[in-house]
């Protein structure tokens, strides 16, 4: 049993992703409760051996019962899942909560002295302490050299305040600089990059580009939380997937994307930004997700679905 806890988005991603890769021979299972998930969903799979599919890895977020007391109504949900628990010895649980930024905020209740004190298990706790200011710059220059990316220091400086100093946004941007380009200056940060996170309501494209549904869904989640219309949404991504096929066209007849910035108007940077995104996912998927979006714009205006859901649906089919 593994328990993450901190606020270190970039932190708490890098240890996942270490124990999905050390655990890929088993079902993945994930449940979010910052997402409306179900407990009693959880419990029945928790409680549930399956012979055929094998051992399970769940990965469980802001499950309620560590950082809170445990309601009247919720106690027997807690007694459910720790039964189920307790007797499953073939799958690999691992709760991870942002909320709490140390030990000492881990609520007291009887799922937590199940999941702390319980000698039946061994529990491995790990930390995602926030990342310093003055530590973002030494990150950002050794993900810069693991992906062999010249970036001089004013530009990292403006690379860290323009994603407000999210680690996990900075990683994800520096990766994409690194397949674009070999050399960053500042001047290129400044005249080629949007803000892209805080006000700026292109933060979700931004995020979108990454094709990375933790990162997708995160930023999602802010901007509704801002009041952004998902309408707006669906608008800025239809951009990036009808430019992404503009690019597709203009490779076929053998024009150049720069060719295309100049005949679009578009910043050449953010072309080159969504050629990348172009070649990670690939032509046919563009086509699906344009195709998609088109019928979820008819069915949203005919009343066939909400937009929350069908945009939610959407996210989950093309980035899960």
């Amino acid at each position: 049993m593994i328990f993450i806890y901190g606020p270190e988005k970039f932190l708490i991603e890098q240890e996942v992703q270490r124990i999905r890769k050390e655990h890929n021979d088993k079902v993945l299972e994930i449940f979010r409760f910052d997402d409306q998930a179900s407990i009693n969903d959880l419990i029945s799979s928790a409680s549930s051996n399956n012979l055929f599919t094998g051992a399970k890895l769940f990965l469980i977020y802001s499950l309620p019962f560590f950082d809170k007391s445990i309601l009247k109504d919720d106690l027997k949900n807690a007694d459910d899942l720790i039964n189920a628990i307790n007797v499953n010895n073939q799958d690999i649980f691992v709760f991870i909560n942002e909320n709490i930024i140390s030990k000492d905020k881990i609520s007291v209740n009887s799922w937590t002295k199940f999941i702390f004190e319980n000698n039946n298990h061994e529990v491995t706790m790990i930390e995602a302490k926030e990342i310093s200011e003055s530590k973002l710059f030494s990150l950002a220059k050794s993900l810069a050299n693991k992906h062999k990316l010249h970036i001089d220091d004013e530009a990292i400086k403006l690379l860290i305040n323009k994603v407000n100093n999210d680690t996990l946004m900075l990683s994800a941007e520096i990766i994409k600089l690194s397949n674009l380009e070999k050399h960053i200056s500042a001047e290129v940060i400044e005249n080629s990059t949007d803000t892209m996170l805080g006000d700026d309501v292109f933060a979700f494209s931004n995020a979108l580009e990454t094709n990375d549904l933790g990162i997708i869904w995160s930023k999602y989640k802010e901007k509704m939380l801002e009041g952004i219309e998902i309408s707006m949404l669906i608008g800025q991504i239809s951009q990036i997937f009808i430019i992404a096929h503009q690019i597709y066209a203009y490779k076929v007849c053998h024009l150049s994307i720069d060719q295309l910035s100049r005949d679009l108007k578009l910043n050449s940077y953010r072309i080159k930004k969504i050629s990348y995104f172009l070649s990670k996912i690939g032509i046919n998927k563009i086509k699906k997700m344009i195709l998609s979006l088109s019928k979820l714009d008819k069915d949203i205006k005919n009343g066939l679905v909400s937009e929350k859901v069908g945009f939610e649906r959407f996210l989950i089919t093309f980035f899960n």
